[in-house]
Order: structure tokens, then sequence, then C-alpha cells
């Protein structure tokens, strides 16, 4: 339960930042004719690290959101202090390479 785990994460004394891709939720709209790619995501999320003045982190992500937390702590290795996903899965062109014969997905994302 989301809201239950931004509690615990208040008790503790840690700030929690929920971002969406580009197109989603209360995001800036994205051109539908564009293809948007993981490699894109760091990029965003250093907005958002610079902007809050976040040194060393943690990440994570549920779901879909598993890809994007691994594509993080791949991008932040120096200062990812730990990732968690939950229920991952990956996007269908990562599951189209893996069946090429090509890296498998953990060792594309996690150091």
């Amino acid at each position: 339960d989301i809201p239950q785990l931004c509690e615990e994460a208040e008790r503790l004394g840690l700030d929690v930042f929920s971002p969406t891709q580009p197109g989603f939720g209360l995001s800036s709209a994205f051109p539908l004719d564009k293809v948007r790619t993981l490699s894109e995501w760091p990029a965003d999320i250093e907005l958002i690290l610079a902007q809050e003045g976040i040194g060393d982190f943690y990440v994570s992500g549920y779901s879909a959101g598993g890809v994007h937390a691994l594509t993080i702590a791949n991008a932040y290795v120096d200062r990812v202090l730990g990732a968690g996903v939950f229920a991952p899965t990956t996007p269908l062109a990562v599951e189209r390479a893996q069946s090429k014969g090509q890296m498998a997905l953990p060792s594309l994302f996690v150091r």
C-alpha cells in the first residue's frame, strides 16, 4: 500500500519522490509520434535530483517501474545506496532481445 509506505518513510525522515514518465500522470505532455527509450530516463531524474539538492539516494520501482529503477541504479551507481524492485516487468523490446540470445536482463542493469 503506497500511502502506508510513504507514512513509514516520513517516520524515518526520508523524502519520497515518485516521478512519472512524460505523458503520464501529472507530467508534461509527450508527442505521441516519438518513441521513448529507457536511456532517456536518467536525464529526467537528474533534473529532479539537482532541483531538490539530492546527493546519495535509494531507488525503487513497482511493475514496469522496476526496469526504470534498475536503469537509474545503473546510471548513478556512485550515488544509489540501494535499489528495490517489486513485481518487476520488462519492456517488450528487452524481452525480444533476450529471445534473440542477447544479454540477460539483470546484467543489463545491475552491476
